[in-house]
């Protein structure tokens, strides 16, 4: 809740223009099932988690109430191989969730200064990653991993300016998807009995692509 006030004839009054109240309720309920089995030299983990999730943000001040319900599944998986004596073999799954801030679905106008407001989207969805990751480990001395991530309706920050006013106003929406790939390399160097050196390199890629 943000008070703001005036000074008007030396009096100070309430500034209804600037001050905002904002009511943000959210509960999420979860579930969860998860199993694991070992096939002779492979071991299995997969689970799913069920998440129902009920916000509502009131907007006081606008006199507006916007309400949101939605269920979403979040699987997982993990698959571990000894290869032999010298190579393990790793493979992951997992999708995940990141839901906006309050203050990001809040629609009140704030002004920061007479030419830049901000405005939230009560409109704003939650952005789901699904990642993949291969793991080979050799000797426990040679480790290298490939990761792929899928990221939709990623939240950015959207800048719009009004020609005839110069006004600036910012606000959050959804965009279009993410995409990053990276290759890491790590070395584990035994210097001496008590001293080893881990040396790493990576290498990734990222491409984001905005519909706004």
């Amino acid at each position: 809740k943000l008070n703001a006030d005036s000074l008007v004839n030396n009096n100070w009054i309430k500034d209804n223009g600037r001050t905002n109240s904002f009511v943000y309720d959210e509960n999420i309920f979860a579930a969860y099932f998860n199993m694991s089995k070992t096939f002779k030299k492979t071991s299995v983990q997969a689970g799913v988690r069920a998440e129902q999730t009920n916000n509502t943000g009131n907007s006081v001040t606008l006199n507006r109430t916007d309400r949101r319900n939605y269920l979403d599944f979040f699987p997982s998986l993990f698959i571990s191989r000894e290869m032999n004596d010298n190579n393990q073999l790793n493979f992951s799954y997992t999708r995940r969730i990141s839901r906006p801030g309050y203050q990001s679905l809040n629609p009140f106008v704030n002004y920061l200064d007479p030419y830049t407001y901000f405005v939230g989207n009560p409109y704003l969805k939650p952005s789901y990653t699904n990642s993949f990751e291969i793991k080979h480990g050799f000797r426990q001395f040679l480790f290298t991993s490939l990761g792929y991530m899928h990221a939709t309706d990623v939240e950015i920050n959207v800048i719009r300016q009004d020609k005839t006013t110069g006004v600036t106003t910012n606000s959050s929406a959804n965009a279009g998807y993410s995409d990053a790939l990276r290759l890491d390399i790590t070395a584990s160097i035994p210097v001496t009995k008590w001293w080893s050196s881990d040396n790493s390199i990576g290498v990734s890629y990222n491409k984001d692509y905005s519909k706004i």
